[in-house]
Formats: C-alpha cells, sequence, structure tokens
C-alpha cells in the first residue's frame, strides 16, 4: 500500500520542484533588482522588493539585512534594528548585522543596547578602530567614563588619527585628577 501511494504522489512532487526552482530563481531576481535600486539611491522601492521577498521567504537572511540598511539609509532607526535583529537571530555569526545595527540603535539612543552591538561586532572586527571610538561615545554618553576612556586609548592604539579618539583622550587628560 505505501509504493501505492508513493507512486501516485511522486508525480506530484515532479511538478512541485521545477515551481520550487522557479519561486527561488523569482527571489534572486527580486533581490537582485533591490540591491540595485539600493545602490542606485531609491532604498524606498528596494525596501518594497525586499519585503516582497521577505512575504514569501520569511528567513532571507539577505532580504533583512539589506532591507536593514536600506531602513538604516532612509533614517528609519526602529525598523533598521527590527530587520537587523530578525537577520542576526538567523545568522548570528554575521559582524555586519551587529556594526549596522548599534549605528541604528545609537541614533534611537538606546546606547546600553549600542555598547551590546558594537562590543559584538568588535569580536568580528578587533581592529576597528572606528567602532572603538564610537562604543566610547556610547560610554560616555552612560557615564560609564572609564570604560569610554580605555576604548579612545584603544582606538587610538590602533589608528593615532582618529579624531573621535583623540577628542575624547583629551577630554581625560583635561580632568583634574582624582587624589
Amino acid at each position: 500500500m505505501s509504493y501505492l501511494r508513493f507512486f501516485i504522489l511522486l508525480p506530484l512532487l515532479t511538478f512541485a520542484v521545477p515551481s520550487l526552482s522557479a519561486q527561488t530563481d523569482d527571489i534572486y531576481a527580486t533581490l537582485d533588482e533591490a540591491n540595485d535600486l539600493a545602490i542606485n539611491g531609491n532604498p524606498r522601492q528596494a525596501i518594497k522588493l525586499y519585503d516582497e521577498v521577505l512575504s514569501i521567504d520569511k528567513n532571507n537572511v539577505e532580504a533583512l539585512y539589506f532591507g536593514g540598511l536600506s531602513h538604516l539609509y532612509m533614517e528609519n532607526y526602529t525598523q533598521a534594528v527590527s530587520y537587523f535583529e530578525k537577520a542576526e537571530r538567523l545568522m548570528p555569526d554575521n559582524g555586519d548585522i551587529y556594526l549596522h545595527k548599534s549605528t541604528a540603535l545609537m541614533s534611537l539612543k538606546q546606547y546600553d543596547k549600542a555598547v551590546i552591538a558594537y562590543t559584538k561586532a568588535l569580536e568580528f572586527f578587533p581592529n576597528n578602530d572606528e567602532l572603538y571610538s564610537k562604543r566610547s561615545i556610547a560610554f560616555m554618553i552612560l557615564n560609564q567614563k572609564e570604560k569610554a576612556h580605555n576604548d579612545a586609548k584603544k582606538a587610538l592604539q590602533l589608528n593615532p588619527q582618529n579624531k573621535v579618539a583623540l577628542e575624547i583622550n583629551e577630554f581625560f587628560k583635561n580632568q583634574p585628577s582624582k587624589k
């Protein structure tokens, strides 16, 4: 009996596979079009196409990541964070997600969450002086001055010309010494 079911279902399966393949081709074509739109300065239209892909495949990391970037570019920071968090759950080993998520979080003035995202990004990019200097800013705002100073010093070790780190370091030089 089970063999009979298999032979009855086999023709249905052979029709399903080409349609899945065509759907995958459509997704890639739509992603290519969306990426072209985003690159050419039309993030609003790109987001519509990324959302179209996500309506077919809600776990499409590329659509989530580039949709997040498009929202970030348009200064839709809350939406950007939402896209990046979904992408992060699906691909936690992508440092770029944390890097851009931290930018959106800083813009939303969610400094404590930005510090977490910067810290995660630094796991992937430990020699990125800009990440240290930006996390230093977040620490300053959170009144965690020692951490801010340490990050500024680390940024300056990596790049002695880092302007933000130089300013933060100068701030600490001008502070009265504690006795």
